[in-house]
């Protein structure tokens, strides 16, 4: 109910809203009426609103705390009452426990139980095997086929062990609740003989709920664990077996079933689908709870009366404070209204108009605050127009030295021409300042002294005898020292501009004040600006800033002719330095083209002659000569291998070498390159093929393919010792994979990245145990690329290396044709 109560209140703060804010219009009187009377009325309604609340809310803890208490109370009875009902059963246990099994002793005994205890419908006896002995009722007759075994029941199962037994709560045919209690029979030392069994009718609970009334309308019900409606005053509902578990209150108790209600006296749904007040509270060791409800109409019924009370109090006192507004109005508005007659009166050009009230309060403050006010206008009026007339020629001024630091900073943001810039920036500042004379010093790194860059106003003669300036003499020297500027008024008098200026240059050209200030670029000193004027002059506040940052936007113009120079000088130098890198580059592929064609002559001859030898043309020879000849031979082979991939190298450079592509059978192609490798060099170590006979036919260059392919094998043999070589060939759906692994030296990782460079090897010292010109792997690489594939490695030092070459099945045909459209266009 409390948030009723508050949105009560809201609307009738949006009504005064809607009333009082057009009223923003008509006399001082009738508004003071109307927002008193809506301010007023407003706190009343706040009053009257917290007082309704307060009220709810103490109504709704008391139920909270009476509904707490009934239910905890009803809980106990309850468990107390299930309590008596397995101590009958279990006081019968210790009865039947004195009798054998199954005997006449035992019938007469339960039978007892069931017969004055209406609430046992059954009661059975069981023995240690789980097997019914006997069973009796007051409803039915049960002979011995009706009896069971239990073995698998929960209550045989629990009771055998010696423990007590309450079963969940199950319904009848006729949807009545029961619960199943089970006793364990004793027998001698302790051991437990069997179980006696009983069903209680729950109905007795129904009683015991019905009688709880509290407050008007208020009742209570039990569900189970499950949320089952077990007992309830009206029977009816209890046997229509509802399950309550949408309801709030139940909600809250089979997510907590052993804690007490946290939100006592919630509102929310009933059991009969009425707004209630609600509460539970779990009945101990049974799993079950109480839960209490009470229509919240019948909780709340005198909240109502209350409120009719509010209103009629509020309607009188809104009358009250109506009639006491409107007398307290009346009384300020007679004042006010004469104040705005005299304001009238001075505002249609009656300057000598004053006021005269005598109220004894702030209306009569405010009136003499009216009279001072016009004396305040009878005097300023005198001067405003000498006021404007200096406001005017202020703004003028202001306004040329803005067009003069825009002008300048647009001459440095266009040129990078230092001098230029310099020159402008000085012209502009004496037109616009009304200075007589200005000149600039810019720093010489190189020389540490400090240049005449620009000047107007000295003449030449004078500008050549102060051209250049140590950078710790006299005024320059001190401001370019300190960062400071330096302002002097009056040359003549100023003891610090004679202890600066020893030659009093200033003086002696005709100048009676003047100023000095730092060019800076990037925080660091650069330079010095100075201005000189021949009659006296004091220098405002806004001029030297205004000075400051012009001398700041030369900073930025000497920092980008600065920038600008070394960019073009660093231009050159790299430009003369690419020049010779190209000449020498020319050279050297002049030199290697030259050497290597002049070098393959003689090897011809001396490998032709070698042959000739070895084969007994010119006579036979000894052994040992046999093994000279064909060391010659080897040898001399090996070194036109090495020039050969030096001018193929050239050749690649040049742009030379193209793929010609054709269809290879792949399996052709491979066999014949295993042939070159049936012999082996006399190293022992093993080389083994893993080549599938499914492989495709490929559109590549074959020569190429092949090249590379033996330099893999060739180097994989020639950087093993010992273990061997495997060369394998996969086919898949869009490529084709070859992969030749070693157990060779193996190479570190950092030298990975390098190794397809032109004349780089794993070990370069003059020493190294393994020969070539270090362009078998440059070459490698270039004709993977040509055939449109991808070489990886991968390496580990001192256990061997393997090379992985990818080709796609269609990289090579899509390359060619690629190279002749650029062919094609570059023709055209």
């Amino acid at each position: 109910m409390a948030h009723k109560v508050i949105r009560y209140a809201l609307g009738t703060l949006d009504f005064s809203k809607k009333v009082l804010g057009p009223i923003s219009g008509g006399g001082i009187r009738r508004r003071l009426l109307i927002w008193g009377l809506g301010l007023f009325g407003i706190a009343l309604i706040v009053v009257v609103a917290a007082s309704y609340y307060y009220t709810v809310r103490q109504i709704e803890r008391d139920a909270a705390e009476l509904q707490s208490e009934i239910a905890s109370v009803t809980a106990e009875r309850i468990r107390d009452f299930v309590q008596r009902k397995i101590e009958r059963v279990s006081d019968t246990a210790n009865a039947v426990s004195l009798y054998p099994l199954g005997s006449k002793e035992q019938q007469l005994l339960v039978s007892l139980l069931a017969k004055n205890d209406a609430s046992f419908t059954d009661v059975s006896i069981i023995d240690a095997q789980g097997m019914e002995v006997l069973k009796v009722s007051d409803r039915r007759v049960y002979f011995p086929s009706d009896l069971s075994n239990q073995i698998k029941s929960a209550k045989f199962n629990k009771a055998i062990k010696g423990e007590d037994y309450i079963s969940p709560v199950h319904t009848s045919e006729r949807f009545q609740p029961y619960v199943t209690l089970a006793i364990p029979l004793w027998g001698g030392a302790q051991s437990v003989a069997g179980v006696i069994a009983a069903e209680a009718d729950l109905s007795f609970l129904w009683e015991v709920v019905g009688k709880i009334q509290f407050g008007s309308a208020g009742y209570a019900y039990l569900v189970d664990e499950h949320g089952n409606l077990i007992a309830h005053k009206d029977g009816s509902l209890v046997l229509k077996r509802m399950n309550l578990g949408q309801l709030d209150k139940v909600q809250e108790f089979i997510g907590n079933r052993t804690g007490s209600d946290r939100n006592p006296a919630h509102e929310g749904r009933g059991l009969l689908d009425r707004s209630v007040l609600a509460t539970y509270a779990p009945v101990p060791d049974l799993g079950w709870a109480v839960i209490l409800e009470e229509p919240i109409d019948a909780a709340l019924a005198n909240v109502e009366k209350l409120k009719r009370y509010a209103i009629v109090l509020l309607v009188v006192s809104l009358a009250v404070g109506a009639v006491i507004i409107a007398w307290v109005s009346g009384r300020m508005t007679g004042p006010i209204r004469e104040l705005r007659e005299g304001v009238a009166t001075i505002g249609s050009g009656n300057l000598e108009h004053r006021t005269s009230i005598k109220t004894g309060d702030e209306i009569q403050d405010l009136a003499e605050e009216f009279n001072r006010m016009t004396d305040a206008l009878q005097n300023s009026y005198a001067t405003l127009e000498q006021k404007v007339e200096e406001r005017t020629k202020e703004a003028e001024t202001r306004s040329r030295q803005l067009s003069v630091l825009n002008k300048i900073g647009a001459a440095v943001s266009r040129s990078l021409n230092l001098e230029m810039v310099l020159n402008e920036a000085i012209e502009k500042m004496i037109e616009t300042l009304n200075f007589d004379a200005s000149w600039i010093y810019i720093l010489d790194p190189s020389e540490e002294v400090l240049i005449l860059k620009a000047y107007k106003g000295i003449g030449d003669e004078v500008a050549h005898s102060m051209d250049r300036r140590k950078r710790s003499v006299g005024i320059s020297g001190k401001i370019f020292e300190t960062g400071e500027r330096f302002v002097f008024e009056g040359v003549q008098n100023d003891t610090e501009y004679n202890h600066l200026s020893s030659r009093n240059k200033l003086q002696s050209l005709g100048f009676s004040s003047s100023a000095g200030f730092p060019i800076k670029a990037n925080e660091k000193v650069i330079g010095v600006l100075h201005l000189a004027s021949k009659a006296g002059r004091h220098f405002a506040p806004d001029e030297l800033q205004l000075i400051e940052s012009i001398a700041q936007e030369i900073g930025v113009a000497a920092e980008n002719a600065r920038l600008f120079e070394q960019v073009n000088q660093k231009t050159a130098e790299l430009g003369h330095m690419n020049q010779e890198l190209q000449e020498a580059n020319q050279a050297k592929d002049e030199f290697l083209n030259v050497m290597s064609h002049e070098l393959r002559t003689p090897l011809n001859v001396i490998t032709g002659y070698a042959e000739v030898l070895s084969q007994g043309v010119l006579g036979e020879i000894q052994r040992e000569q046999m093994h000279a000849v064909k060391t010659i031979s080897y040898q001399s082979k090996e070194l036109l291998r090495m020039i050969n991939e030096i001018l193929q190298v050239g050749s690649i450079e040049a742009g030379k070498v193209k793929a010609n592509c054709e269809n290879v059978n792949l399996l052709d192609f491979l066999f014949e390159l295993k042939s070159g490798y049936e012999i082996l060099s006399k190293k022992e170590i093993s080389l083994h093929w893993d080549i599938p006979p499914s492989l495709p036919i490929v559109w590549t260059d074959g020569e190429k393919l092949k090249h590379v392919l033996q330099n893999l094998v060739n180097n994989a043999i020639k950087f093993t010792e010992t273990g061997g070589v495997t060369f394998s060939a996969c086919s898949f759906s869009e490529s084709i994979e070859f992969k030749v692994k070693d157990t060779g030296i193996g190479m570190p990782q950092d030298m990975l990245p390098s190794i397809f460079q032109m004349f780089r090897q794993l070990d370069s010292s003059s020493t190294r145990s393994y020969g070539g010109s270090g362009v078998g792997l440059y070459i490698v690489k270039k004709f993977v690329d040509l055939l449109g594939g991808k070489i990886e490695v991968e390496s580990v030092l001192g256990k061997g290396s393997t090379f992985t070459i990818t080709l796609s099945l269609n990289a090579a045909e899509k390359f060619n044709a690629s190279q002749a459209d650029l062919e094609a266009k570059l023709a055209s």
